[in-house]
């Protein structure tokens, strides 16, 4: 089962349909190798606001003739959350691995993520055919060699699920984000939580570059920057019983902006 709020999608897509469309091929030309990111939470009604009157350099990615992208990730974890864990006691060297399909082109990819004790993230792709859901060893090989713990023993346990629109600049030589109906299901087919009226943006510009239209537009609304990982306010839904100090203020934000839908 797949929820998603129609609403939603049509206040997106009302919002973007007005920028100028890009390709696949044009936007892999902005290579922001050496970046920052920067993530805001805020509500859909917000979205308009921040993103109007934005310089006409600004396009959005059409994919299969549509700007509206479904993506569903499977996390993978042990069976006593070691992953999540360690991200909520704030290890460093630590790692997510992840299986990500890009629905609306039938395309599978691995992902291992490292945050290594620099703070910074590595991550190692791989893609993938089928429905297998067996780990690749190429994958276990890269994550062993930086866990504490035995990875071959992590299995599927959270799907996220959500709707992404990118947007990039030339000009101000940024790309951007935009996730929305975000959504979470314990593997297999468990509890579900859906947050429509939440939306993450994600700016990724080159290192030391001068604020952008949209920074500026979301600091003038007062909106802060927040960190935020997909997986672990997924696992904070999805299983009330584990440990989150790390990630109060972050929920107490989301808990402003929308109120979890769950179905049992």
């Amino acid at each position: 089962m797949r929820l998603t709020s129609e609403q939603t999608q049509l206040d997106a897509l009302a919002v973007f349909s007005a920028f100028p469309v890009i390709s696949l091929e044009e936007i892999e030309g902005l290579k922001l190798l050496n970046r920052t990111d920067t993530k805001f939470i805020l509500p859909m009604s917000e979205v308009k606001e921040v993103f109007n009157q934005l310089p006409a350099s600004y396009c959005v990615l059409e994919v299969v003739s549509t700007i509206l992208q479904t993506y569903e990730t499977l996390y993978f974890d042990t069976d006593d959350y070691k992953s999540y864990s360690e991200h909520q006691a704030g290890f460093l060297n630590r790692i997510k691995i992840r299986r990500r399909k890009y629905m609306d082109t039938d395309s599978v990819f691995w992902e291992v993520k490292l945050k290594n004790n620099h703070r910074k993230t590595e991550k190692f792709r791989l893609p993938g055919s089928g429905d297998s859901l067996e780990i690749p060893e190429i994958c276990l090989d890269f994550a062993e060699k930086n866990a504490r713990y035995p990875v071959k023993k992590m299995a599927p346990s959270l799907w996220v699920r959500f709707q992404r629109i990118i947007l990039a600049s030339y000009e101000f030589q940024e790309r951007v984000t935009v996730d929305l109906n975000l959504g979470f299901q314990v593997y297999p087919d468990g509890k579900m939580t859906q947050l429509s009226d939440l939306v993450v943006l994600e700016l990724k510009q080159p290192l030391n570059a001068k604020a952008s239209p949209l920074f500026h537009n979301l600091r003038q609304r007062h909106h802060l920057s927040s960190s935020m990982s997909k997986y672990c306010v997924g696992m904070v839904f999805s299983h009330p019983e584990l440990k989150a100090n790390a990630f109060k203020p972050l929920l107490r934000n989301i808990s402003r902006i929308t109120n979890p839908e769950s179905i049992q």
